[in-house]
């Protein structure tokens, strides 16, 4: 039972340490919102693609002693690399330095011709369907089927954690951490100057009625509805 494994004493499972997903839901939509924002979404890409133009290099083990297996292996992982789309993968796992974590899975397949197993692709996958565990094991899943938190066999996630200031927290703490309010602040402030730009670079909208007719609120919605086409924030029916 894999309920029962992580409810022990001694495998439990990890909660964020990030305040502003605890305090507003937890969702990680929050921060893709976000990147929404072009003061933080060209930045952040230009910082991955300075990263993804980079030639990619495998050096084999064991340095100056590098033995005739070390160089062989370095070959093969080269090789491996240069099959997969590997610009692609690289730039979702740099999503890592926004959110604070993120996870791919590796699909393996046996090369029978070789005698080995090969990467058949890496899939860089949505992050919040992952939980953790303070063994340091690998993630868990969430399983639809059973629910309950299923734990993934080992070397099929490859993780990345990055941004915490120690080591117990495979969330890590996002640069969206940091840009989350000045960004809401941004957006409210907009919204509240161009209601402003609304009501004073044009005259505010006046509908006039007859002292009898104010009353009646099927009138008064018409002159309201007339209104609201010609300004939708600022207008007043007296």
């Amino acid at each position: 039972d894999t309920w029962g494994h992580i409810a022990t004493p001694y495998i439990n499972l990890l909660t964020t340490d990030d305040s502003v997903l605890i305090n507003r839901g937890g969702d990680y939509t929050l921060y893709r919102e976000t990147l929404r924002d072009d003061g933080c979404a060209a930045p952040f890409a230009q910082r991955r693609l300075a990263v993804t133009k980079c030639e990619t290099v495998v050096d084999p083990g064991g340095g100056d002693k590098a033995s005739a297996l070390d160089i062989q292996a370095a070959d093969w992982l080269r090789e491996q690399l240069q099959e997969l789309d590997w610009d692609r993968i690289t730039d979702g796992m740099l999503y890592a330095r926004w959110y604070g974590h993120a996870v791919a899975e590796c699909l393996w397949q046996p090369d029978l011709t070789e005698g080995k197993v090969t990467l058949a692709d890496i899939r860089v996958r949505d992050r919040s369907r992952f939980t953790y565990a303070n063994d340091r094991g690998p993630p868990f899943i969430w399983d639809r089927a059973t629910a309950k938190w299923k734990r993934l066999p080992e070397r099929k996630m490859w993780t990345l954690s990055t941004g915490a200031d120690h080591d117990d927290s495979p969330y890590g703490l996002g640069l969206a951490h940091y840009c989350y309010w000045p960004v809401f602040f941004k957006r409210n402030n907009i919204q509240f100057w161009l209601t402003f730009l609304e009501k004073f670079a044009s005259p505010t909208a006046v509908g006039r009625m007859p002292p009898g007719q104010f009353t009646n609120v099927v009138e008064r919605n018409k002159v309201m509805a007339a209104l609201q086409a010609l300004a939708s924030q600022s207008y007043t029916v007296v």
